[in-house]
């Protein structure tokens, strides 16, 4: 039975619902307080700092940036300035701390393999967004360089033990 009672084909439409678009409004809190860590932010200034680290794909609306801003405030996690702009308070610098830390002991790989599959991911995605990475492209040469160098090594120890 799902937490509204209902026993019905909803059941896993209210787990959805309740779950996953909780983590959706949760995840948006994360960024929006890792970016007014950084400096104070306009409601404005975040979206198009969203749509800009996505690169284009991706520019939260007005309707889930500005109350969720006003959210922020009214728990003492931001403040609004005269300028219009959002500082994070102190409670607030501690809570993306927090976050930043349950995010680090999730999210990073912990061996060769799943270090491995992350670059492969990266690499997938550098080729569906290839036409903006041309500003990166010494950055690039530069990686490829260094992974060359690995291989290299490798094979030079492979001969020694053959």
């Amino acid at each position: 039975m799902s937490v509204s009672g209902k026993t019905n084909g909803d059941e896993r439409s209210d787990y959805y619902r309740m779950h996953i678009t909780g983590f959706k409004v949760r995840g948006l809190k994360i960024i929006v307080l890792d970016l007014l860590g950084e400096s104070p932010l306009r409601g404005s200034e975040i979206m198009s700092l969203m749509e800009q680290r996505t690169m284009g794909r991706w520019r939260p609306s007005p309707g889930s940036i500005y109350p969720l801003l006003s959210d922020l405030e009214l728990k003492g996690l931001a403040v609004r300035r005269k300028d219009g702009r959002y500082d994070l308070t102190d409670l607030g610098r501690q809570e993306i701390v927090y976050y930043k830390d349950l995010i680090r002991n999730f999210s990073r790989p912990s061996t060769t393999s799943e270090m491995i599959s992350e670059i492969e991911s990266y690499l997938s995605f550098f080729e569906d967004v290839l036409e903006s990475l041309e500003p990166y492209k010494a950055d690039l040469v530069r990686i490829r360089e260094r992974i060359e160098k690995i291989i290299k090594k490798l094979n030079g120890k492979r001969r020694s033990t053959d």
